[in-house]
């Protein structure tokens, strides 16, 4: 009995301790702003929720047993309704702690990132660094913790670039600007990508490829894809033997591409549209390898990338036809109606019939230009569809499980910029999909600039809203 008074008591000061300490850390905020880490915050609440209780349970049920002056039915009576309070206690308790309880993981040495979000609401990551073992307070994705992920995972020099906030570079290669970001509760990188772009270019020089190219952008007008353009289907044979030296010229010139993939696009012009898409290239990634059925190497064969190549055009050729053949039913369709109202509203209904096919071909190239600079490489297909409104929107396929498309939004307020939504769907009905990101691509430009937003009432990134607000 003296040995379970003790427990109790230590886990009873602990608890208090406990409670005073996160009463005491809450008026910090606006001061040091130091909070407990959230294993320690999780260990607090189950002593002061669920042990210290049960102690004080049992303590008193150890001592009403050895009244011999209680009734033993009245002890009875008391050990149930103690039993029973303590449970339901306990099972809202342990709701309120799995629910309560913010996901927290070490991202890089001295970095922290908490996911702070609400029962069932979008994912918010915010940083901190550990302080003392049991505290946290706010942090940054600094330059310096950058330069260490980027040395650590690829064993190289990297220096603070100098001519732009917010990036790094290679200490051998300062040209190769590195962008380190936050996805999901991980740090990631494009250094592979830029690399890859780099060597592309290089080998494009060196081996004397004359057919032409271009670089796409993405938000703050960093360099990101590099696009071999081909005339055609006429063109397909040529132009896989060119990718076929470039890739060959790019993997040679590194050994990074042995443990990570590249990328390079090709792009031709098909009517009014333009058709591209992207071939990977090294170390195929695991998201990669579920939809990429062919060998590691197959960049060494002309004649694979010609089939790879010929596949796709027809592909979107066929994607293309479709949407025209949707816009001359709508044309044949106005036509007809203007035909009974007049000659002068047969003009109008053709002009805004231009219109929307000129809008159609914009959405389109613009979630073409959003997949490939941002959606390739997280290894989601494109499935271009229609809803039963004839609303556009992209398939992406599954990944970890879920479903999840792109969405087109709507023009932006200045009218420069196409806007779409990334969904995540649970299957559990609309209501209850997830917005994993907004975005907007400039229609002149193709630069894609992702907006941070996670609800319709957030602001978005300075980026999105210099894009999609101000007088182009």
């Amino acid at each position: 009995m003296k040995k379970l008074v003790k427990v109790t008591l230590a886990m009873t000061g602990i608890s208090v301790f406990y409670i005073a300490l996160s009463a005491i850390l809450a008026f910090t905020e606006n001061t040091l702003n130091i909070s407990l880490r959230t294993w320690a915050d999780a260990l607090g609440r189950m002593i002061a929720a669920l042990v210290t209780p049960l102690l004080i349970i049992v303590t008193l049920a150890v001592w009403v047993h050895g009244r011999a002056w209680i009734h033993s039915a009245v002890k009875s009576i008391l050990a149930s309704a103690a039993g029973a309070g303590y449970l339901f206690w306990a099972y809202w308790a342990v709701l309120f702690i799995i629910f309560g309880v913010q996901e927290e993981r070490m991202i890089a040495p001295g970095l922290l990132v908490t996911n702070e979000a609400s029962f069932l609401s979008p994912s918010e990551y915010v940083y901190y660094r550990p302080v003392a073992v049991f505290f946290k307070m706010p942090a940054e994705l600094t330059d310096e913790i950058k330069i260490q992920y980027l040395e650590k995972k690829y064993n190289r020099e990297f220096v603070t670039d100098v001519s732009e906030s917010g990036s790094v570079c290679d200490r051998e290669f300062p040209e190769v600007r590195v962008s380190v970001y936050l996805t999901g509760m991980e740090l990631r990188d494009d250094y592979a990508k830029q690399i890859a772009l780099k060597y592309l270019a290089e080998g494009y020089e060196a081996l004397g490829i004359e057919r032409g190219y271009h670089i796409t952008e993405v938000y703050g007008g960093k360099a990101d894809l590099l696009y071999l353009e081909y005339d055609g289907e006429s063109d397909i044979q040529a132009l896989s033997e060119d990718l076929s030296q470039m890739i060959s010229y790019c993997v040679g010139s590194t050994e990074l591409f042995r443990e990570y993939s590249g990328s390079v696009g090709v792009s031709s012009d098909w009517g009014d549209h333009e058709i591209a898409f992207t071939l990977p290239f090294g170390k195929l990634q695991s998201w990669t390898q579920q939809w990429w059925d062919k060998e590691e190497d197959y960049y060494r064969d002309s004649d694979c990338i010609a089939e790879i190549v010929a596949e796709q055009y027809a592909y979107y050729a066929d994607q293309y036809a479709r949407m025209d053949e949707q816009a001359q039913q709508v044309r044949e369709e106005e036509t007809e109606v203007a035909d009974e109202v007049g000659i002068s509203g047969k003009t109008e209904v053709s002009g805004e019939t231009d219109d929307a096919e000129m809008q159609a071909y914009s959405v389109e190239e613009g979630a073409r230009a959003l997949y490939d600079a941002v959606l390739a490489d997280e290894g989601f297909s494109y499935d271009v569809d229609y809803n039963a409104k004839g609303n556009f929107y992209v398939d992406l396929g599954e990944k970890d499980g879920y479903s999840y498309s792109l969405v087109y939004d709507h023009p932006s307020k200045n009218g420069a910029c196409e806007l779409y939504v990334l969904y995540k769907h649970t299957g559990d009905g609309v209501a209850n999909d997830a917005i994993i990101d907004m975005y907007a691509v400039d229609n002149a430009t193709k630069k894609v600039a992702a907006s941070g937003r996670k609800h319709w009432s957030d602001v978005g990134t300075k980026e999105y809203r210099e894009m999609t607000e101000g007088n182009r």
